[in-house]
């Protein structure tokens, strides 16, 4: 992911061209490294249309959240699906507290959850955008397991991602940030903790993914610390056919069930997840 991370990079610096696309089947590894792959969403900053366009699961919520009218994506939406990939990949791989019953239920509630609503639209991504608003993982760091350069890397990366699903500081947040900002250091875990501090400090940093690059090379300096064999769960995952056509924002109804009755527009229902890994096109 670090190399598939200085590849992103490297292309919005140099190019401008963003990804879109970002998710666990377009990350690579060979004997060379880590390879980001399958750029066929990519398109140039300047020319960001507003349309969805990626893989489910590791869509930013707020793409998958504002579907009528969609919103422009993001490079800020390409860094927050690498959270999500590192997040996925360490449910099902990496050692925790969850069991396996409890793992299939997270990933299932988190990453495939969906709703069908007005004009057969799909949103979803309420459960991403919780999470990272409450900021779940530091809460429940019990689940993490050992402190390990990826736990900590997740949560570094959970703090940064949190300020794009609250509100932003008001005046007396702001002034009460200034007022401690002129008595204690820079570095002072009192400021830290100030909803204007994090405002300050990662707003910035998620308009390019250069900071996520950098807190991910960083996470692996030592790989004497990465070398724990992944963990192989017996996670599920949910199989259903119907799948969400996001550029037509239509369902796409299996050929057999064409016949069956559809529940009416205004009515809205739990919309089938996706296959881990699948995409929408």
């Amino acid at each position: 992911m670090k190399d598939a991370l200085q590849a992103h990079f490297e292309a919005c610096s140099k190019a401008k061209i963003p990804h879109r696309d970002i998710s666990v089947g377009n990350i690579l590894i060979t004997e060379e490294g880590g390879i980001l792959i399958d750029w066929d969403f990519s398109k140039p900053l300047d020319m960001i249309t507003h349309e969805r366009s990626a893989t489910w699961q590791f869509m930013s919520a707020k793409l998958l959240l504002n579907e009528n009218p969609p919103v422009p994506h993001l490079i800020a939406d390409d860094c927050e699906a690498f959270y999500h990939v590192l997040c996925w990949m360490f449910w099902k791989y990496c050692r925790h507290t969850l069991t396996d019953c409890e793992v299939s239920e997270k990933l299932a509630a988190i990453y495939d959850w969906s709703w069908q609503g007005d004009q057969n639209v799909v949103t979803g991504g309420t459960q991403k955008m919780l999470v990272l608003r409450a900021q779940e993982m530091e809460r429940r760091k019990w689940a993490l397991g050992d402190q390990t350069p990826i736990v900590n890397l997740i949560l570094q990366l959970e703090d940064a991602l949190s300020v794009r699903y609250v509100s932003p500081p008001n005046v007396p947040e702001e002034l009460l940030y200034r007022d401690l900002a002129s008595r204690y250091p820079a570095d002072a875990p009192v400021l830290k903790c100030q909803k204007a501090w994090k405002f300050e400090t990662y707003v910035p940093k998620l308009e390019s993914s250069e900071w996520f690059w950098e807190q991910f090379r960083v996470a692996t300096l030592d790989p004497t610390k990465l070398q724990d064999p992944p963990v192989l769960r017996k996670v599920t995952n949910r199989d259903d056919s119907r799948t969400a056509n996001l550029k037509t924002k239509t369902l796409i109804i299996p050929e057999q069930d064409k016949d069956k009755e559809l529940p009416a527009p205004k009515k809205q229902r739990l919309a089938p997840r996706p296959k881990s890994g699948l995409r929408r096109k």
